[in-house]
């Protein structure tokens, strides 16, 4: 999980970003708490799986385990997923 070229984060620094972003949007309290548990459990390693990836839309649609972060399905990347932008 490299950080985009030219962006100067390193994979620790854009893990932070992406936490820090899903706290401020995430508004169901499971997927919120389980990834201020895992915050405060200092567990780098689920974040980066919850965090590593943006799930893509596929010739199946979206597909993933349950569960918080952009890689995995839930309400916010749902709704993230459905906003018509003109």
């Amino acid at each position: 999980m490299a950080a985009p070229e030219g962006s100067g984060l390193g994979e620790d620094a854009r893990l932070d970003q992406e936490t820090a972003q899903w706290l401020r949007w995430d508004k169901n309290s499971l997927t919120l708490e389980a990834v201020k548990r895992l915050i405060a459990e200092g567990n780098k390693e689920e974040l980066r799986k919850c965090f590593g990836a943006r799930m893509e839309f596929g010739t199946a649609g979206l597909r993933a385990a349950m569960g918080p972060g952009i890689s995995r399905m839930n309400d916010l990347t749902i709704i993230q997923t459905t906003q018509y932008h003109i």
